[in-house]
């Protein structure tokens, strides 16, 4: 594409003059040199704004993309679906292969494919028309790699089975961050501890995500928004404890505005149990080890310090310094807080830690 073509397009407003992108041509040396070329003219077509240029820049970085898939010949595929804004499924297709030239293996985002349905059946015309458009024969797959969902790895009706029906040699590879989120989830599962607090956390979300008028007064009063759970995201829990931990004073103070503005006896109620499981003891000693389990973790939403943390949730006398005993120090304060018994938390410690 020659850039003095799309000069018409830009309708420059920006700091480069037109002579100058007019003396910017597409080198002719190579591809490589191309999608150099191509990636500043992403960059014009940012700063100008134009939607135009944008989407002529995005079909040819694409079609770069799709050449280097097929000097490759073989080709394995990563697929992810999220809901968007608009409450569409919108999933994501990534390309991965061996470059020809330099033997590297790369990996490349090629587009969304929206979604009216989440079936497998679906599902996997989708992929096999987006491949189609792109001229990609699903006989050179050699690799398939998404989450766990019944619908993606069904063993009937499931896209892995399908793709495998038509292909044998697209071995499929589970997404290891998904893999590890479901185990995460069923081990807190059988707590039944765990899942009472949880459900509560939860139960705090629903509470004024109900409706608009009730988000409001959470807008109003929380500068961290109050997060919901999720089945299979292990990472959305930390967030959701976050936001009460850090805030926890301000939420109760959100729970009672509620209470006092509301004259409907199921929202009454509600809030009621609310306020006195947050005011129960087990509540804040829960909320308290969960935040100092989620503040070891780290920023990779995994558990890479087991033993770690084994140490740490010792009893006290035996708990490396400033750890245990530190936790010890803010569940006995918050219970001052709010006039519990501090004494019962020696008590419960032990508990605490055979659990």
């Amino acid at each position: 594409m020659d850039v003095r073509k799309c000069i018409v397009l830009l309708r420059h407003r920006g700091t480069l003059n037109s002579r100058q992108a007019a003396s910017r041509k597409v080198d002719g040396r190579g591809r490589e040199n191309r999608l150099a070329t191509l990636w500043k003219l992403n960059n014009l077509a940012c700063e100008t704004g134009n939607p135009r240029v944008v989407c002529i820049n995005v079909k040819s970085v694409i079609e770069e993309i799709i050449h280097r898939v097929k000097q490759a010949k073989y080709y394995a595929f990563l697929l992810d679906c999220t809901r968007d804004v608009s409450r569409i499924e919108q999933m994501s297709i990534i390309l991965r292969f061996c470059n020809s030239s330099t033997g590297a293996i790369e990996e490349h985002f090629v587009g969304f494919i929206a979604f009216a349905e989440t079936t497998g059946e679906y599902i996997i015309n989708s992929i096999l028309q987006e491949l189609e458009r792109n001229g990609l024969d699903i006989q050179n797959c050699r690799g398939q790699g998404y989450d766990n969902d019944a619908n993606m790895v069904g063993i009937n009706k499931g896209v892995r089975t399908r793709i495998l029906n038509i292909n044998p040699r697209a071995f499929f590879t589970p997404c290891g961050y998904h893999s590890w989120n479901l185990l995460l989830i069923d081990a807190a599962n059988s707590s039944a501890t765990t899942k009472t607090f949880f459900g509560f956390i939860n139960k705090i979300y629903v509470l004024f995500s109900k409706s608009s008028k009730r988000w409001n007064i959470v807008k109003t009063n929380l500068k961290l928004a109050l997060k919901p759970l999720s089945e299979t995201r292990w990472g959305s829990r930390i967030g959701a404890v976050n936001a009460i931990f850090l805030q926890f004073d301000d939420v109760i103070e959100c729970v009672n505005e509620l209470k006092n503005k509301s004259d409907d006896s199921e929202t009454l109620s509600d809030c009621d149990a609310v306020l006195n499981e947050m005011f129960s003891f087990d509540f804040i000693v829960a909320i308290h080890v969960w935040k100092f389990c989620y503040a070891r973790t780290g920023d990779n939403r995994l558990v890479p310090g087991l033993d770690y943390l084994v140490d740490t949730l010792k009893l006290p006398k035996q708990a490396p310094r400033g750890s245990g005993e530190s936790l010890q120090k803010c569940v006995a304060w918050r219970c001052v807080l709010m006039e519990h018994n501090t004494s019962s938390v020696g008590q419960f410690w032990p508990f605490l830690v055979n659990r």
